[in-house]
């Protein structure tokens, strides 16, 4: 098995509902542009025009045969007052390393039209593309393991992933939020002091990393296939008696209330970007659904409805921006909602429970030994007992997901 490969599998498995269904019991777990914007804090209300981001770039920037990101740095790095070009050149790099983490691994132009807009102060959805690319990931992903195919780079960001897991599974790996500490990069007398940390990101992201082996990975699939206790599950973890963190500003953690134009966004079915970049691959979209995961959202469960089934292709190619515009229009209108009045409700209606409780028959076909003593089947106990890890350890550490790049 290749380096780190366990931990691929065991993500996707998480995102493909397989482990969700037995992690969490009551139904389907995902990612969604809530825990974009309380994470990230990145835009996900402005108009986007993704195709804008696929024109030809206004500085030339080289980026082969420079010695990689240092060599890219050397390249562009400046003295003075930071010029347009030196500023799309940073961004870029963000983009291109940190952000999206392309598959190239060394420097590549493939955002440089994106990293342009933002550098003019384009307002432009990041957090909406950002969900998209992750969306996408675990579908390639998904798919290369359904085939028994290498799984590779798909260069995508991993790094959300885990801040995600990092929160949602921070009561089984007895993680307090509310006491993470955050470098203090503002203290240039000692670099080594800390503040309090003032977002849940922020938290999320100091979790402490763990070297992983096949066996400790095999241990938390069969921990996650028979699933946890009331007790270590936690639906949203964003709601709170009182406010823990200060930002972002659009949420009261005590109220579980958004601004309105936020709200409008998070309750309604939309389009995600996915590949709006100058590589090789073909600019396209993935569906959001939110009524999968009301219940994750602190709504009632009504029966899932998969919004676009019957208008739309899946992950259809997009060639041109009229189609794109079209798969938008696709999108209900919610202006006559009133939202002023909505409250949190938390219940699942007896026609959810009992269609994903049929679902979750089929997530797995085989029994948990079966699936775990591929992983390590030399070290594996079947009978062994299940129970949540009586010390700190976050399922994909930051410091994993980085070295699997």
């Amino acid at each position: 098995m290749e380096k780190n490969e366990p931990f691929v599998i065991a993500a996707s498995y998480f995102w493909s509902g397989a482990l969700n269904a037995f992690v969490f019991g009551h139904g389907p777990m995902t990612p969604t542009l809530a825990d974009v914007l309380l994470l990230t804090g990145l835009d996900i209300s402005s108009s986007d025009t993704p195709f804008d981001y696929l024109i030809k770039p206004s500085h030339r920037l080289e980026t082969k045969g420079i010695g990689g990101w240092k060599g890219y740095i050397r390249k562009n790095m400046r003295t003075g007052t930071v010029s347009e070009r030196e500023y799309t050149a940073f961004l870029m790099m963000w983009l291109e390393k940190h952000f999206f983490c392309g598959r190239a691994v060394d420097p590549s132009s493939n955002t440089q039209a994106l990293a342009e807009a933002l550098s003019l102060g384009s307002a432009i959805p990041l957090g909406k593309h950002l969900l998209g690319s992750a969306y996408h990931m675990m579908h390639q992903i998904g798919t290369r393991l359904s085939k028994g195919e290498p799984i590779g780079n798909p260069g995508s960001p991993w790094w959300f992933i885990t801040l995600w897991l990092n929160l949602y599974t921070s009561k089984v790996s007895q993680q307090r939020i509310e006491t993470k500490t955050f470098p203090n990069i503002e203290s240039e007398e000692n670099p080594t002091v800390r503040r309090r940390c003032r977002s849940f990101g922020e938290a999320a992201s100091a979790f402490p990393g763990c070297q992983f082996t096949t066996a400790r990975t095999a241990e938390y699939f069969r921990c996650f296939y028979n699933g946890f206790s009331e007790e270590t599950v936690s639906w949203y973890p964003y709601r709170t008696v009182e406010p823990i963190f200060e930002l972002p500003v659009c949420y009261d953690s005590s109220t579980h209330t958004f601004d309105r134009e936020l709200m409008d966004i998070l309750i309604k079915p939309g389009i995600l970007p996915a590949n709006f970049f100058s590589g090789k691959d073909s600019p396209t979209y993935e569906f959001y659904n939110p009524s999968v995961a009301a219940r994750q959202l602190g709504f009632g469960q009504l029966p899932i409805r998969v919004y676009f089934a019957g208008q739309a292709k899946f992950r259809d190619e997009l060639t041109k921006s009229l189609d794109y515009n079209r798969l938008c229009n696709l999108v209900p209108d919610s202006s006559t909602i009133d939202l002023n009045n909505w409250t949190v409700a938390s219940f699942a209606v007896q026609q959810f429970k009992l269609s994903w409780a049929e679902w979750k028959q089929y997530l797995f076909c085989k029994s948990s030994s079966t699936y775990y003593n591929i992983l390590d089947p030399e070290k594996i106990d079947p009978s062994a007992a299940v129970c949540p890890f009586s010390q700190p350890i976050s399922m994909l550490s930051l410091s994993i997901l980085s070295s699997y790049r």
